[in-house]
């Protein structure tokens, strides 16, 4: 169901008003019940679950406005005042009913409702109700069996306590980079990851699972995990041995030693013009302590990498600097008020860091 829109009432009329209402059978320990998201304009959401028989008048009362005991409960927090009944400029307006084999649409000011037929992928719709905690698909399940070597999930691919927020981490990395991949690899023969500063190697696992998992039947995947600690490296090498990682190596050293090397190495092997093979080049650098990522975005351009990945961490190399121009100048600096206070100080190194930063990729 479709509410009012923004664009044509004035924004304090809205408040309270129900912008959209979706609804789906779901099975709730055996039962079936209609759950109802319930959106407003200016006011949070509201999710309820009728059982079939309460379908009715819920929906009655959502539409009509009538005097139940079910417009309280589906009020938003500006009270049931503002939900107003159909055919009001500012009840619900429109509405489809989307079953198996069609959709039912209605609208207000036709006062009818139409049929439509639906389009063949509608037929993979299942008739059967749906659990009522859906199922996510993850581009790197709980179940691998690196996330259990490296510590995050236990025998049954559950995440350990305290480890579930690095498990979604890993997750979510994966699907946001993997956008980037997708988008680029035409006439790709090969990819090739650089992780600065990996530390762990948690997001170096996870990305070189992905892809030998998705392209590693048709491309070369080589991943490599550089970090200054030796027998941190030592520890992530032999964890990759063990779970079979194949092509994942991890590195001791800096980011501008591995600069240094990566680049001369790329002069060595760089394909002649009739060579039909294509690497895709990553850099990856995310939360490397310190001036880490400044350098792993100059490693990235100097090395003409594909693509360049920075999660932006330490911002100190500016705020120590700040901190020193506004001691010397406390009273004539003129942001001396501003960055009184050290909260402010903060978010001043933060911003002028990060858009250095940004610059210099542009």
């Amino acid at each position: 169901l479709r509410g009012p829109s923004k664009k044509s009432n004035n924004k304090d009329l809205l408040r309270g008003c129900i912008r959209q209402v979706q609804g789906r059978i779901i099975d709730l320990k055996g039962n079936e019940f209609l759950q109802l998201t319930i959106k407003y304009h200016g006011a949070t959401d509201i999710a309820k679950n009728y059982a079939l028989n309460r379908i009715r008048p819920g929906l009655e009362a959502l539409l009509f406005s009538s005097s139940t005991t079910l417009l309280t409960e589906v009020a938003s927090e500006w009270g049931t005042e503002t939900l107003h009944p159909v055919g009001s400029a500012l009840g619900i307006a429109t509405g489809d009913l989307t079953t198996t084999s069609a959709v039912v649409s209605y609208s207000t000011q036709q006062r009818r409702l139409e049929r439509r037929t639906v389009v063949p992928v509608m037929n993979s719709l299942s008739s059967t109700t749906l659990p009522h905690d859906r199922s996510k698909a993850t581009v790197v399940p709980r179940q691998a069996t690196f996330l259990q070597a490296l510590g995050l999930t236990n025998e049954r691919g559950e995440p350990k306590p305290t480890r579930s927020a690095k498990v979604k981490q890993c997750q979510k990395f994966v699907e946001i980079v993997s956008q980037l991949v997708e988008r680029s690899l035409e006439g790709v023969t090969a990819i090739v990851s650089t992780d600065m500063g990996c530390g762990r190697g948690y997001l170096t696992f996870s990305w070189h699972y992905f892809l030998s998992e998705r392209y590693g039947d048709t491309m070369t995947i080589t991943s490599k995990g550089i970090d200054v600690r030796p027998k941190l490296v030592n520890e992530m090498n032999t964890i990759a041995q063990q779970v079979g990682m194949h092509g994942l190596v991890f590195e001791e050293g800096t980011i501008e030693q591995s600069t240094v090397g990566e680049r001369m190495s790329s002069e060595e092997t760089r394909p002649v013009k009739d060579n039909p093979t294509k690497s895709l080049h990553i850099v990856m650098a995310l939360h490397a302590c310190d001036t880490a990522t400044d350098d792993a975005i100059w490693s990235g351009l100097i090395q003409q990498a594909d693509i360049i990945v920075v999660a932006p961490c330490c911002h100190k190399e500016v705020r120590m600097q700040l901190d020193a121009s506004l001691t010397l100048n406390s009273t004539s600096h003129p942001l001396g008020s501003v960055l009184r206070h050290n909260i402010y100080r903060e978010r001043m190194a933060e911003m002028v860091t990060d858009s250095m930063r940004a610059l210099l990729l542009e």
